[in-house]
């Protein structure tokens, strides 16, 4: 029976396999000691009867799952989806063109499980992720130097909120961005985060949009340099630009041959 569920390590063991030189939308998680770790993912992919060893020792790939390997290795477009709705609910997905077909997978723990797909399947998905409450009136953009980011997100971690509201503040951000901010690195707040990358021009042309969401207070995530320091950017935004510029990223994605 052919399996559909498998850990970051067991896609990236039978990408090598096909000789593949690039996946997307799976993270490279094999560490350092890549070669001990291969080895080791080859041999349980051949106790599972995913792979084939001759009298060699040679290992190859079974057939059957060259068209899954294909499609996250050489597919003409991709688009990740993550979406956190609290500290207990998450979602992460991947969809991918390959050869006029959509495949998705999707993240349950540690393991990708990987099915069809169709765009009315990718769209509904993607809806059913968008922020619907209430906002408050709009207030103005903040910019903030991304080293500061990652000291307040530190700060968080070490549970010192207090100190992560004051580094937010400092930038001008008022209390209900600052408290939402806050919430995002804490990873207690919505949060939706979509990656499109699109290959059919050689090259990988990337895309991208996220969001934050707390107390009332919707929040676009974007980068940009100031005073020659990389910063992030939060705008306040309605849940109707929210879905705009989703949209707008979804249908480049959905678009065959385009």
């Amino acid at each position: 029976m052919k399996q559909s569920s498998f850990t970051a390590k067991e896609l990236f063991a039978m990408a090598y396999l096909l000789r593949k030189p690039k996946m997307y939308g799976i993270p490279n998680v094999m560490g350092a000691d890549r070669n001990v770790s291969l080895q080791v993912v080859l041999d349980e992919l051949v106790s599972q009867g995913v792979a084939d060893m001759d009298m060699d020792g040679h290992i190859s790939l079974r057939p059957e799952y060259y068209t899954m390997v294909n499609g996250f290795c050489d597919c003409q477009k991709c688009l990740t989806v993550n979406a956190r709705y609290n500290e207990a609910s998450m979602q992460n997905i991947i969809f991918w063109l390959y050869d006029d077909s959509w495949i998705m997978s999707e993240v349950i723990d540690d393991r990708y499980v990987f099915s069809q797909a169709d765009a009315d399947t990718i769209r509904a998905i993607v809806n059913n992720s968008f922020c619907t409450a209430e906002m408050q009136e709009l207030k103005p953009e903040v910019v903030i130097p991304q080293v500061q980011i990652g000291k307040a997100k530190r700060a968080c971690l070490k549970g010192n909120f207090v100190e992560a509201f004051r580094m937010i503040r400092q930038y001008g951000a008022d209390s209900d961005t600052s408290s939402t901010i806050v919430a995002g690195l804490q990873g207690s707040s919505y949060y939706l985060g979509l990656v499109y990358m699109d290959m059919q021009s050689g090259a990988c042309q990337k895309q991208d949009c996220s969001f934050l969401y707390s107390d009332s207070v919707l929040l676009s995530l974007d980068q940009t340099v100031a005073n020659f320091r990389t910063c992030a950017t939060f705008t306040p935004i309605t849940c109707a630009d929210m879905r705009h510029k989703v949209n707008s990223l979804l249908d480049s994605f959905l678009t065959k041959g385009a």
